[in-house]
Parts: structure tokens; C-alpha cells; sequence
């Protein structure tokens, strides 16, 4: 027989896993997104390289605590603006 502790297991674990698919899919559209925008503005090396930023940025331990992916954007962006900013002298 189940009982009530395994069926709420199993349902908890249906729902975190249905999150982690949500996640990976919000991720895709907002790298796309990124990528494509700082292709359109910066070219196809500045766009390889910031997608590379991006996906480092959400490999980082403490994005696992996260739970959009936006903060990897945030974070390759300013990594973006830095390298392609002039120079102040």
C-alpha cells in the first residue's frame, strides 16, 4: 500500500522537476534574447563572447539559489559594457 508521505514525495518531486523545466526554458529564451541583441549592436565576436559570460554567470554556485535567470543577464551585460565602454584616461 502508499501511503500519504510517498504520494506527497512523489508529488513534490513531479513539481520541482516541472520548475527545473520552466527555468531551463526561461534561460534559453532570455540567452536568445541576449544573444541576438548584443549580436544586432556589437557583432558576432562581442555576442560569442558575451553568450559565453552569460552562460558562465549562470553556472555560478550561488545562481543555483536563484530562480530567474535574468541575474545572468544583469551580470554578462555590466561584463559587456566594461569591455566595450572607451577607455577614460
Amino acid at each position: 500500500m502508499c501511503d500519504k508521505r510517498s504520494n506527497s514525495s512523489l508529488r513534490d518531486r513531479r513539481q520541482s522537476s516541472l520548475s527545473d523545466v520552466e527555468f531551463y526554458r526561461a534561460a534559453e529564451r532570455e540567452l536568445a534574447s541576449f544573444y541576438q541583441t548584443v549580436l544586432k549592436m556589437h557583432g558576432p565576436e562581442e555576442a560569442q563572447r558575451a553568450a559565453e559570460q552569460w552562460i558562465a554567470e549562470l553556472q555560478e554556485p550561488a545562481a543555483a539559489l536563484l530562480s530567474d535567470p535574468r541575474h545572468a543577464t544583469i551580470n554578462a551585460a555590466r561584463a559587456l559594457a566594461l569591455r566595450v565602454a572607451p577607455q577614460r584616461g
